[in-house]
């Protein structure tokens, strides 16, 4: 799991998709609250 899981942070994309799929979690958990 841990070695797929490094195996992809290899790519660009992964890491870029992986920080909008925070902002947009955090984003709507913001929204969800005020």
């Amino acid at each position: 799991m841990i070695d797929t899981l490094i195996h992809y942070l290899q790519y660009p994309f992964v890491r870029y998709a992986l920080i909008v799929g925070v902002l947009v979690a955090v984003c709507s958990s913001l929204l969800g609250v005020t």
